[in-house]
């Protein structure tokens, strides 16, 4: 069975562009195209698609809230996003919200078939070597600032206080951590009592602060 991918983008030079390159691939079956996520979620009425491309810049949701969206939901498509933007802000925020990749649009067309094809075929997320160096970099930044802060966080709280930072419910982040509501209850209270603090707010300036969290920026 052939592969089904949708792309949105506001600009239909992209989008036509994609399609072309997305056509040639053998294993690419339909290619639907729209320009906002609200064409995109009545196509999927209709569509399962395997793969959804992303621009972060789009007139109603950008892509990072279009892929948040996707992936605390049951659809299980790969979502892969695409930028003009070479911006550690974002690239962090994709990798955060699960997208399976993230392509800058000023790539050749090999890397573009490569990204295909990782994340497709090989079932791999694709993260291009700047990318991956944002990546490992925040990671070594988490390392480093939870090895030097006052504040002992175990590695589950530091996962349920990223999550309530994202503006998840206690429900949803039991959903994503696969965890029962209540333990993520105990964590929250736990969290509350090393820090000192009562509410999300509190919470997010200080990871922020920190260094532990980047906020999504507004495109």
């Amino acid at each position: 069975m052939k592969t089904q991918i949708a792309i949105v983008d506001d600009h239909v030079g992209i989008r036509e562009g994609f399609r072309a390159i997305l056509n040639r691939i053998p294993y690419v079956g339909h290619v639907a195209t729209y320009s906002t996520s609200k064409e995109l979620y009545e196509g999927m009425k209709s569509t399962k698609f395997d793969l959804i491309i992303l621009d972060i810049r789009l007139k109603e949701e950008n892509g990072l809230e279009i892929c948040k969206k996707l992936k605390n939901s049951n659809y299980t498509s790969k979502v892969l996003i695409i930028s003009s933007f070479h911006d550690e802000a974002l690239i962090i925020n994709a990798y955060n919200n699960e997208a399976n990749g993230y392509l800058f649009k000023d790539l050749e067309l090999t890397d573009i078939r490569k990204a295909i094809d990782t994340i497709i075929i090989d079932k791999k997320s694709f993260f291009d070597f700047e990318g991956l160096n944002v990546i490992l970099n925040h990671h070594k930044k988490i390392s480093d600032g939870a090895k030097n802060s006052k504040i002992n966080l175990s590695p589950i709280e530091f996962k349920v206080a990223t999550n309530i930072c994202d503006g998840l419910s206690t429900k949803e982040i039991a959903k994503r951590l696969c965890l029962a509501p209540a333990t993520i209850n105990s964590h929250r209270h736990r969290i509350w009592k090393k820090l000192g603090i009562h509410k999300s707010a509190e919470l997010m300036n200080y990871m922020i602060t920190q260094k532990f969290y980047t906020p999504t920026e507004n495109v």
